[in-house]
């Protein structure tokens, strides 16, 4: 039974199965009862006896983006794939965007998203990859955010800069 506004609340969760990743919400409701929206999502894996294990440790950021050749509607990246839990493990997600203006924290959000990135690697494979359909004599900026599991993001890699051909 939930208790007054804003005070701290606690449950346990039992019989978890080993090596799962759960993903946990809460949605309140009053007498009649009406339903509150959806809580934030927290996730985290199990160990091997089923015991939460929480993960707070990001990828580590890529500093190896990089523009390697371009055309006049594409430009090809390359980059070292980071670790998972700072540099150990193998991350999840790659996050790839662009922007006309440099990528930062602040216009990561607006940046465009590239469709069809490739899937994480084991930590240290050279990735390399073409974002197409892009316009001619166009200066581009690129970064990248690397995710695990939970998801837990890496910060912004270095940005890469390119021009597509006239």
């Amino acid at each position: 039974h939930p208790g007054q506004p804003g005070s701290l609340q606690t449950m346990w969760i039992t019989e978890l199965q080993p090596y799962r990743v759960y993903f946990m919400a809460l949605k309140p409701s009053d007498e009649i009862p009406n339903w509150s929206p959806l809580s934030n999502v927290v996730s985290f894996i199990t160990d091997g006896g089923g015991t939460a294990i929480v993960d707070t440790i990001p990828p580590a950021k890529t500093v190896s983006l990089a523009v390697i050749a371009t055309s006049e509607t594409a430009v090809t990246l390359r980059w070292r794939s980071s670790g998972d839990d700072a540099n150990a493990g193998n991350p999840v997600y790659n996050d790839l965007r662009y922007s006309t203006d440099s990528i930062t924290d602040s216009n990561w959000e607006t940046s465009t998203v590239v469709e069809y990135v490739l899937p994480a690697r084991a930590a240290g494979t050279i990735m390399t990859m073409d974002v197409i359909n892009l316009k001619p004599g166009t200066v581009y900026y690129f970064g990248l955010k690397t995710g695990d599991e939970i998801p837990n993001w890496s910060q912004i890699s270095n940005i890469a800069r390119g021009e597509t051909l006239p």
